[in-house]
């Protein structure tokens, strides 16, 4: 993460902005979608 980081820390605000926005839309939501479709069938079959 340090390399990524020294890249990170020289881009501008806006740049920087870019990067997490598009990190969370790339990485974060799949993530939670993912979550979530795997737990509903547990919760389903929990009722």
């Amino acid at each position: 993460h340090v390399r990524v980081d020294l890249f990170y820390a020289n881009f501008s605000k806006k740049d920087q902005a870019l990067v997490n926005f598009w990190g969370t839309l790339l990485f974060l939501i799949p993530w939670c979608v993912a979550v979530i479709i795997y737990a509903f069938g547990y919760a389903m079959g929990s009722l």
